[in-house]
């Protein structure tokens, strides 16, 4: 379909989809004093652009409904009705392939292991529906008895698609898929292996599942800033065979994680503290990472990114450390780290949407240990490359 707009306007499109609500809001002394002038909202010299920029924003964010006002004020600056319905397309594209990258960061970004993945997801699956179903049905009973002072449900868009909760497109979610992931059998090990990947992303209000984060609640969570809290799988394990004269094994485990997300200037930084309760090492690791997302074309996205991982000793000497006891047994030298940075990464990821709901992904990085953990006697690879790719279908 041609573009009926002109390059100005649409470059102010993809510029206001990335803005958050508080541009349209002029800055006050505090944020200026804390962001610098960077942040003033002021608005573009040209009216008509300027009508657009506010428009874009509050379709985004609130949806068609919200933004009800803003569009007369376009057709008011100028805006024919097929440039109206042009400028709708455009940002509702752009919201989806949005929703698509955010799904494609979290199923990527925790670099985690994928041994005995199978077992555990049949039950993050049950358990996740079980708290989907549930929540939307204390939600559903929440409205019937909601006060007449209650605020009206948002419009659905112009293609008959609901918003998320707050009518805005990055909302509630489902999205599954299957792939595959090619990495080391441990970080450290000099085997690798292929194992298959499902994908699963759920969003119903607070609630979430994910394999990033696990299964939890997000109280804050918007344009700028998430926080929250969730049941993770402690994915760092290994089996006898792995590990060289089959000295140790840690199973899989899981943990409780906090996590905090900020999103500005173009990037998201993601910080992350997991205490494992059951299972693993039941040690306690802290994980940080920064991405870039770069948006190539309305279907083409790039999410380069960087992180590291700090452990404490309980964590690094029960994976990484030979006691006297597995020396004499085993051959293998004593070793004790303490608690230190575990490892570093950087990522290049890549989603393509091949339709609104169906997205191909890949992602290739490498991996590297530090601190005393890449002196243990059963490392044998400090630094080791990783790949995925898969296919996921968004509801």
């Amino acid at each position: 379909m041609p573009h009926c707009l002109t390059q100005l306007d649409l470059a102010v499109i993809t510029l206001a989809h990335r803005d958050p609500a508080a541009r349209l809001k002029p800055q006050n002394r505090v944020s200026r004093w804390i962001f610098g002038r960077r942040h003033a909202g002021l608005p573009l010299a040209n009216p008509k652009l300027e009508a657009l920029r506010r428009y874009v924003v509050l379709r985004r964010i609130h949806g068609a409904g919200s933004a009800f006002e803003q569009r007369n004020a376009l057709c008011t600056a100028g805006y024919a009705p097929s440039e109206l319905s042009e400028i709708d397309r455009l940002v509702d594209s752009l919201s989806a392939a949005r929703r698509h990258r955010r799904n494609f960061h979290q199923t990527t970004a925790s670099g985690i292991d994928m041994r005995q993945i199978f077992g555990f997801c049949n039950r993050v699956i049950v358990s996740a529906s079980v708290l989907f179903w549930t929540y939307s049905a204390a939600a559903q009973t929440t409205t019937a008895i909601e006060t007449p002072f209650a605020a009206p449900r948002q419009a659905s868009d112009d293609r008959g698609e609901p918003g998320g909760p707050d009518g805005g497109p990055g909302g509630d979610h489902i999205a599954i898929g299957v792939g595959g992931m090619y990495q080391p059998a441990y970080m450290g090990a000099k085997k690798y292996q292929f194992q298959p990947l499902p994908a699963i992303d759920i969003k119903q209000g607070m609630f979430f599942a994910n394999f990033q984060n696990g299964i939890g609640i997000a109280p804050v969570d918007n344009e700028i800033f998430t926080a929250g809290v969730g049941i993770v799988l402690a994915t760092d394990n290994y089996s006898r065979k792995d590990v060289p004269n089959r000295f140790n094994k840690i199973s899989m485990g899981a943990g409780v994680r906090g996590f905090v997300g900020v999103r500005q200037f173009g990037f998201e930084a993601t910080a992350g503290l997991t205490q494992i309760f059951a299972g693993g090492t039941k040690g306690m690791i802290a994980d940080f990472s920064l991405s870039r997302p770069i948006m190539v074309s309305e279907r083409l996205f790039l999410n380069p990114s960087i992180g590291t991982r700090w452990a404490n000793a309980k964590h690094n000497d029960r994976f990484y450390g030979v006691n006297a006891r597995q020396s004499a047994e085993s051959g293998l030298r004593e070793f004790r780290s303490g608690s230190g940075l575990l490892d570093a990464r950087a990522e290049l990821g890549l989603q393509y949407r091949l339709t609104d709901h169906i997205g191909f992904g890949a992602m290739g990085g490498v991996a590297t240990l530090l601190g005393d953990v890449k002196d243990s006697p059963i490392v044998r690879k400090k630094t080791a490359p990783f790949g995925m790719g898969f296919l996921t279908y968004s509801f």
